[in-house]
């Protein structure tokens, strides 16, 4: 008997050691991330089953759209890839019967803040995560002793060519723990050196001027003439 205990031990063992690996490796709660979308600057192919010619590779551009075959253009941001063949398959009904649309992503543009102003360094910075206008000044080498930190501001996409301007007062947020504000993509966090009167005069002087000439396509509504201010 003492002779077979070791081999039914092992037999034991191993019939409750996959029984514990399978257990453990099923999520009763599995995350299912969001289906990633489209972006101005984001480069695609389109592809059509049996029908070569009408492959092409185009980048998205700046207004959100490209330009397909028999198709002219065509609104690509905001969609996921899945939307946009299933829009580009219908639209192709018109001259093809039953054709079949693959839209495969080939590059990403890449998703990025500025900060700028006084801060010890600033610049163009990755938006990977969520980021506060506070963690982007403290990307930025954190502000100089020059800053105004009750008077901060941020601008952002509006979606319709001019800027949205929020005015964050970062000193409230840094000494007495109120909300911050997160980013996102394509936002401009300006820490200026005295307080702002007009905002519209000051988005002119110190922000379209001062930008570097490498922003990215999702930075063009800073190109437009007015901006919207809105509470943080």
């Amino acid at each position: 008997m003492r002779r077979c205990a070791p081999a039914m031990a092992l037999a034991i063992t191993g019939l409750l050691f996959p029984l514990a690996a399978f257990s453990g490796s099923q999520d009763p709660h599995p995350v299912t991330k969001p289906e990633y979308r489209l972006k101005p600057g984001d480069e695609i192919t389109i592809k059509v089953f049996e029908l070569p010619e009408l492959e092409e590779t185009v980048r998205i551009r700046p207004d959100g759209r490209v330009s397909i075959q028999l198709l002219d253009d065509v609104e690509a941001a905001g969609k996921t890839p899945g939307e946009l063949d299933r829009m580009i398959t219908e639209r192709y009904t018109e001259f093809y019967k039953n054709p079949r649309v693959t839209v495969i992503v080939r590059d990403f543009v890449d998703e990025k803040v500025f900060v700028g102003g006084e801060v010890a360094a600033p610049g163009l910075f990755e938006l990977q995560g969520e980021l506060s206008v506070a963690g982007a000044v403290f990307l930025a080498g954190g502000f100089r002793d020059s800053a105004k930190l009750n008077d901060v501001i941020l601008l952002r996409d509006s979606g319709t060519g001019t800027p949205l301007v929020m005015r964050i007062n970062l000193k409230r947020i840094l000494k007495k723990g109120e909300p911050d504000v997160m980013l996102k993509p394509f936002d401009v966090v300006f820490v200026p050196q005295t307080k702002i009167a007009k905002v519209d005069q000051f988005v002119d002087q110190y922000i379209r001027r001062v930008l570097p000439v490498s922003l990215t396509a999702g930075f063009t509504y800073l190109k437009g003439d007015t901006a919207t201010v809105v509470a943080p």
